[in-house]
C-alpha cells in the first residue's frame, strides 16, 4: 500500500499503544492497560479486544478511511501471546532482512484490512564458546525494540549524526531490560536481556514485601538511598538487599515510599551490576551507551552506569524515547512497500 497515513500498534507485556503517524509525524497515540500477561494458555483474546479498541479509537476520532491508512504492528504482537506467532529473524539482522520477514494478519473483528506484523530480532550462540550450553547461554530474543533501535537511528542521524556514525548500545529499561549492540549502519548485532522490571513487579506484590512498600510509581528517591541500596547489592547481593527493605519497615528507619525506592533502587543496581559484566561493556572503555525508558528510570541507570562502566553514556531525550517505536515500524513499512515485501 502506497500511503503516507499509517498507525503503528506497539504491544508490550502490560500495555498496547496505537500511534497515528503522517509520514514521521506523529498525530496522536491511544493506548490500552492490556498486554501479553494478561493472555492465558494461548488465548489472545485480551490482546486482540485492546489492538480493535485502539484501532476504533483512532478511525473515530479523526475520521479515518481505511483505504487511505496502512496498519503495522512490532512487539509483542507478533509472539505466540499477540496476535500470531511471527518467526525471529536471526542477528545480525538489518532493517531490509526484518522489512522482508514480514507477516500480513488479518481478523475483520479487530480491522477490515490485513495488519502487516513485523518480527524480532534473535540473537544466536557462541561458538567462541566450548560447552553447548556456554554457547547457548549468549542466546537472546526481542520483540518490539528493534523498531526503537532503527527509530532512533532515523531520528538520531538526522539531529545528532555523530552519534550513529559509529557503533553504539542502547540500554532501554522497563518491563525486561534490553541491552542491544547496533553497528554504524544501523544493523542489529545482537540482544542481552534481564528480568529487572517485572522482578520489581512481583517482588513487591508477590512476596511478604508488599506489607512494606506501595504497589504505585509514586516513590520518594534520593541520593543516599539511591546510592546506598546499590553498595549494599554489589557488596552483599539483590536478596540482602531486597531482605532489607522488610527490616526497614519494623524498625522504622524509612517511611514506605522511601522503602519503595529502596527496593526499586536495589532491583536497578542488580541490573547495572549484570549489564556491566558483559563484554560489550566490561572489554570497551570508549563504548556509547544511549540509555532510554521513562524520566526517573532513566536517571537511575545512568547514575549507576556511570558507577560502574567507563563508557560514555547519552540519556536520550523524552521525544526520541517515546516516539522512537512507532517510527522505527514505519521506517519497516516504506522499506517493505519500496522493496515490494
Amino acid at each position: 500500500m502506497q500511503t503516507n497515513l499509517w498507525i503503528a500498534l506497539d504491544g508490550g507485556t502490560t500495555n498496547t499503544r496505537a500511534t497515528l503517524l503522517r509520514g514521521d509525524r506523529v498525530i496522536d497515540v491511544v493506548a490500552e492497560s492490556v498486554g501479553v500477561r494478561d493472555s492465558v494458555m494461548h488465548q489472545r483474546s485480551p490482546v486482540m479486544h485492546a489492538v480493535g479498541q485502539c484501532l476504533k479509537v483512532l478511525k473515530e476520532r479523526h475520521a479515518i478511511v481505511v483505504d487511505q491508512v496502512g496498519v503495522i504492528a512490532s512487539g509483542m504482537l507478533g509472539s505466540d501471546a499477540g496476535l500470531v506467532n511471527v518467526p525471529h529473524v536471526m542477528a545480525p539482522a538489518t532493517a531490509g532482512q526484518v522489512a522482508a520477514a514480514a507477516f500480513e494478519w488479518f481478523d475483520e473483528t479487530v480491522w477490515p484490512k490485513p495488519i502487516k506484523i513485523f518480527p524480532g530480532v534473535r540473537t544466536g550462540p557462541d561458538p567462541s564458546q566450548c560447552g553447548l550450553m556456554e554457547q547457548a547461554l549468549a542466546e537472546d530474543i526481542m520483540r518490539g525494540e528493534e523498531t526503537q533501535v532503527w527509530g532512533l537511528w532515523q531520528m538520531l542521524s538526522k539531529d545528532r549524526p555523530q552519534l550513529v556514525v559509529q557503533p553504539w548500545i542502547l540500554v532501554w529499561p522497563g518491563s525486561h531490560t534490553k541491552m542491544i549492540s547496533v553497528g554504524a549502519d544501523g544493523t542489529i548485532l545482537g540482544s542481552y536481556t534481564t528480568l529487572a522490571g517485572e522482578l520489581f513487579a512481583a517482588m513487591k506484590t508477590a512476596t511478604l514485601l508488599r506489607r512494606s512498600v506501595q504497589d504505585s510509581n509514586e516513590m520518594q528517591y534520593s541520593d543516599e538511598i539511591v546510592d546506598l541500596a546499590a553498595k549494599v547489592v554489589w557488596e552483599q547481593g539483590l536478596l540482602r538487599a531486597a531482605f532489607w527493605t522488610r527490616v526497614a519497615d519494623v524498625t522504622g528507619k524509612l517511611d514506605q515510599s522511601q522503602r519503595s525506592a529502596w527496593l526499586s533502587s536495589a532491583v536497578i543496581a542488580a541490573d547495572v551490576d549484570a549489564l556491566s559484566k558483559h563484554e560489550w561493556l566490561n572489554q570497551k572503555t570508549d563504548a556509547l551507551l544511549m540509555i532510554g525508558g521513562d524520566k526517573v528510570r532513566q536517571s537511575l541507570y545512568v547514575r549507576m552506569l556511570k558507577k560502574r562502566s567507563h563508557c560514555r553514556i547519552e540519556a536520550l531525550d523524552a521525544n526520541y524515547c517515546e516516539h522512537a517505536a512507532a517510527l522505527g515500524a514505519v521506517h519497516l513499512a516504506m522499506i517493505s512497500n519500496r522493496e515490494g515485501c
